[in-house]
């Protein structure tokens, strides 16, 4: 029975309901130790009726092993496994030793878990009851809270028992209990309390059920009845641990010594009395272990009463009593099987430097890596360091432990390893790698200047003996070169690395994009048009053969850049489909990012908007910054092209305060998306002060500022008059109209044939470049611009009094517009219609804006002609949320089968 919680159980009993009803959810009990959090689990599980149940309390002493609790949680269900994706399925067989350890992406084991637990639910809903959820190790926690954020329709109910609550769910902050359900509680224990006893226990144990429960122990029948008097002080304070040790001092030396060995392990019986044997304790202390309850020993395994008692058993021991029974227990736990925890004991029993124990840990740490439970792998790595004697393996354990704190999402910790370590030592390919991993670090926090000198000295250490691998790591190092805005420096190392004879077709092409990306921006247009057709002829580069996830999304990104948005996604559909089925979560943000871009520049909005938004999500849900700060600012650009103002400057505002947490200066889509929305809203001056701040004016030629679209809006105020410009801006189009450039890139040649359309007062001339710069955007795919071009050419017309040809351009502005979801700009179209006299306007096509981010996702992947089972799959959600959102999708688009959706969003797609 529980006191002082109806309102818990109450609420507990709703989320237990919603399971029952298909509606997954999550509850968080959080709370000091011994406050109740596990009664109001059990309460739960006891009240689950109709529910499979799995209940787990994660024990302390596997905090430090990978995958321990995922392996509890998971063992009703591990006949599922083959069922998964083949990626996934060999993850999570490797996380829970049932098949060799893979690498890859940490997330395959979470997207695997989702997977798992989901399929369960469809034979019956469940309750997840997760107790002590503080103590359960990194990985499984990880991939648990992954999954337990992608639930809605399952009939998953989780409730998760914790000291520190996780972000994001509702949480019941447990309190302690008032003066009369502490009397209930004590009385129940203890039987008969005076009030004013009550009181005063309450005051003293702030309410807390443990502490009360453990205090009447202490206390005889007059005490608690009030005919004694309350020993002045209690006999324990608030510290809960405490509460046990007078129990434990009435234990014996040889009995505390056998139970610090329990406390520091969670095998069974027989491995406890090794250790115990090992230390020379007589038979009694094992025999007699559970002899005053404070543990039980049921199927061979010792179990404490509460985990309370094992921090007190440990608590109470000295360094060097630790120390010794770690030893013993490493000598005890002798199989193959025990070769992790083995070494784990064996690390915590040594003082100063062993290189025998280091050469363990650190083979140890490999495992860990194998098997992506990367958080694992580099704190025994670290450790590894600090104990070797050898200093090659000092600065190749102190590099390994960044390299897996990077895998797993701790960047700051993993730039401190890496610094720390000997990196500039000549010999060993730790040292370049050492290098390259710094570099990206740098990066990742905003230091491109300090992440470009990194990445380009482990790209000279690999010049003589690994020439692909030097081409790669100096393409790393144009990145950075051109996220700091260094176009000559990125040119330089770009030409460089196409000159160095690599085998690898599409590593050639990149290093021709990037250097004639570069080479545009540094202002030669010749060669930069050279340059980039030579790399878009490159097949193998247009297929991404041969190229790593981040160089084949960095070549679409420059595609986008350049002006070639279809054939950026011929290197990003692909790329998606593979990295969604191999569970790359940690790239796959990253990819979703430049998607959204390249479907804007093509038109494709509504595909934009479901790229930015799961770029966005993920982001989130995998711990990136980067990529969650990256993400949302491209869905603020999106939005922004929608038209969707409030969306947009919320999303904007969130972007900027993930930066500013982020510390990154870039504010490039934040800026962007802002000035596109305020061009669209009609306020040119708030538009322009966004667009001064992109920075392109001033660190671009002309010729790269064509296929970017605040250029144009720029240029169209320039034209009008209506503006006075900053000087840079002014200057920069000056150039642009003064220079021609090659025709063999279509994309830049119709951004300068509308720049001059803009610009002539000759009315046939602009005729002419308008009609090309029309045709040369579609050629491209290009259609936003294309369409844009159709508004501002019959702007022109109307403003002439050419009524008749301004509606032709006008219709098929609007028509397109209108069609791409581009709601401000189709707005403004509708209006110059309406102003030639036209009285009968064109109707509104039909949108799907109101369909949700995910039910867009879903809608993609269904209309492609995935089915509900592999869109699930492909997008991590449950088979039965893939068919929640469908029926959703078909009511609000009017649609009644797969067939007329493929239809609907091919024909937008046209």
């Amino acid at each position: 029975m529980l006191w002082g919680r109806k309102a818990e159980c109450e609420r507990l009993g709703q989320l237990l309901d919603d399971a029952r009803r298909l509606r997954s959810g999550v509850l968080v009990l959080c709370g000091e130790p011994g406050v109740g959090k596990t009664a109001l689990v059990d309460h739960a599980v006891a009240a689950a009726t109709g529910l499979q149940v799995r209940q787990i309390r994660a024990p302390e002493t596997e905090r430090e092993l990978p995958f321990a609790g995922l392996s509890a949680l998971l063992r009703p269900w591990e006949s599922g496994i083959d069922r998964l994706p083949p990626v996934q399925a060999a993850a999570l067989r490797g996380a829970l030793a049932l098949g060799p350890a893979v690498g890859g992406d940490r997330f395959a084991v979470a997207a695997a878990t989702l997977g798992l637990l989901t399929a369960a639910a469809e034979r019956q809903p469940m309750l997840l009851a997760l107790d002590d959820f503080h103590w359960m190790d990194d990985a499984s926690a990880e991939a648990v809270l992954f999954a337990a954020r992608r639930l809605d329709r399952e009939g998953i109910a989780v409730i998760i028992g914790t000291r520190v609550p996780p972000p994001q769910w509702e949480t019941l902050e447990l309190t302690g209990l008032d003066a009369a359900a502490a009397t209930e509680l004590v009385a129940a224990h203890r039987g008969p309390v005076d009030a004013e006893v009550a009181d005063r226990l309450v005051r003293d144990t702030g309410g807390n059920p443990l502490a009360l429960i453990e205090l009447a122990r202490l206390l005889d029948a007059e005490h608690l009845t009030g005919k004694a008097a309350l020993p002045l002080p209690l006999p324990v304070g608030r510290a809960t641990t405490a509460l046990f040790a007078p129990r434990l001092s009435a234990v014996g030396a040889e009995r505390r010594t056998a139970l610090l060995l329990a406390a520091l392990t969670d095998t069974d019986v027989g491995t406890v009395t090794d250790a115990a044997r090992d230390l020379g304790l007589p038979p009694e202390a094992m025999t007699e272990l559970d002899d005053d309850g404070l543990v039980t020993i049921a199927a061979r395994r010792i179990v404490f009463a509460h985990p309370l008692i094992r921090s007190a058993v440990v608590e109470v021991c000295t360094p060097a009593q630790l120390r010794t029974a770690h030893r013993a227990l490493a000598r005890a736990l002798t199989g193959p099987e025990h070769t992790d925890r083995r070494a784990w004991h064996l690390s915590a029993s040594v003082v100063g430097r062993d290189e025998e124990v280091a050469a363990e840990l650190e083979r140890m740490a490999d495992r860990m890596r194998d098997k992506r439970a990367y958080q694992v792998a580099s704190q025994s790595y670290e450790r590894a360091a600090e104990l070797a004697a050898d200093r090659g393996r000092y600065g190749r354990c102190r590099f390994q432990a960044a390299a897996a704190a990077w895998f797993a999402g701790q960047f700051h910790r993993a730039h401190d390893l890496v610094a720390e370590a000997t990196v500039d030592e000549p010999a060993g390919d730790w040292a370049a790698e050492a290098q390259y991993v710094l570099g990206g670090i740098e990066l990742f926090l905003g230091h491109p200047g300090r992440a470009l000198r990194r990445l380009a000295d482990s790209a000279a250490r690999y010049r003589t003996t690994a020439v692909e691998v030097a081409v790669q790591r100096q393409l790393d190092a144009v990145l950075a070169a051109y996220v700091g805005n260094d176009f000559d420096a990125a040119g330089e190392l770009a030409m460089a690395a196409a000159s160095w004879g690599s085998a690898n077709r599409a590593l050639t092409g990149l290093a021709r994009l990037l250097a004639g990306v570069s080479v545009l921006a540094c202002g030669d247009p010749a060669l930069g048009a050279r340059l980039i057709g030579e790399a878009v002829g490159t097949e193998e580069l247009l297929r991404g053969q041969g190229l790593g996830g981040q160089h084949a999304v960095h070549a679409a990104h420059e595609l986008v850049r350049a002006g070639y948005p279809m054939a950026a996604k011929r290197i990003l559909d692909p790329l998606v489909e593979g990295l969604r089925a191999d569970a790359e979560l940690g790239m796959l943000p990253y990819a979703l990012h430049i998607a959204a871009v390249a479907e804007v520049r093509s038109g494709q909005l509504s595909a934009a908007y479901a790229a930015a938004s799961e770029s966005t999500r993920l982001g989130r849900e995998t711990g990136n910054p980067l990529w969650h700060y990256r993400g949302m600012a491209v869905l603020a650009y999106v939005q922004a092209n929608r038209g969707e103002e409030a969306d947009c400057r919320q999303s904007a505002a969130e972007a900027r305060r993930l930066g500013e947490q982020l510390g990154t200066t870039s504010a490039r889509y934040i800026d962007e998306a802002l000035a596109a929305l305020e061009f669209a809203l009609g306020h040119t001056a708030t538009a322009l002060g966004h667009v001064a701040d992109v920075g392109y004016f001033g660190t671009c030629s002309s010729a790269l500022l064509l296929t970017w679209p605040g250029a144009m809006d720029v240029a169209e105020t320039h034209a009008r008059g209506g503006h006075r410009l900053p000087h840079a801006l002014t200057a920069a189009l000056e150039r642009t109209l003064a220079e021609d450039i090659a025709s063999d890139l279509p994309g830049q040649a119709a951004g300068l044939a509308r720049l001059r359309a803009l610009t002539t007062p000759d009315g046939d001339e602009a005729e002419e470049l308008f009609g090309r710069a029309v045709t040369g955007y579609t050629e491209v795919g290009l259609r936003l611009e294309a369409a844009r071009t159709q508004l501002s050419w019959g702007q022109r017309l109307r403003r002439q009094g050419r009524l008749s040809a301004a509606r032709a351009r006008l219709r098929a502005a609007h028509t397109g517009l209108d069609a791409m979801g581009a709601r401000l700009w189709a707005g403004r179209a509708l209006a110059e219609l309406r102003a030639t006299g036209v009285k009968h306007l064109p109707p509104a096509a039909q949108q799907s804006q109101a369909l949700t981010p995910q039910e867009m996702q879903v809608a993609l992947a269904v209309s492609s002609g995935a089915t509900n089972r592999e869109a699930a799959a492909a997008l991590f959600l449950s088979t039965k949320t893939v068919e929640m959102h469908l029926t959703q999708v078909y009511r609000k688009l009017g649609l009644r089968s797969r067939t007329e959706l493929a239809r609907r969003f091919a024909d937008e797609h046209d």
